[in-house]
């Protein structure tokens, strides 16, 4: 027997956020939302290559967009149970991505702003 590989996986990559109408052509890359208000209106965890992730569903200047990261300053937000009952209850959340450097490593990382 010949197995074909193009038969056994599956091709749906779709968007992750369909059920809210965002498509997979509003993606954005996590580099342009950097220091930009942005309002999070929902979330998607997920695992890929044993590495946590997730989906960010938001609003940025008036369009709808979503992201995809495995940024642990951002992936370890949203496994938060306060900021899980608030997006699933259908409440969004103001926020910003900034950069940061790590005090530990000295390397850049991204994570949500926080008050000072």
């Amino acid at each position: 027997m010949t197995y074909v590989m193009s038969k056994l996986i599956s091709n749906d990559n779709g968007a992750p956020f369909e059920d809210l109408g965002i498509t997979e052509d509003m993606f954005m890359p996590l580099d342009e939302m950097v220091n930009k208000p942005i309002t999070i209106i929902g979330y998607k965890n997920y695992v890929k290559d044993d590495s946590d992730g997730v989906f960010i569903g938001f609003e940025y200047g008036g369009d709808i967009r979503y992201v995809a990261t495995h940024s642990v300053g951002l992936v370890k937000t949203f496994q938060n149970e306060e900021v899980q009952k608030i997006l699933d209850e259908g409440h969004p959340i103001s926020a910003k991505v900034v950069e940061k450097k790590s005090k530990k490593t000295g390397r850049m990382y991204k994570c949500f702003e926080t008050e000072e």
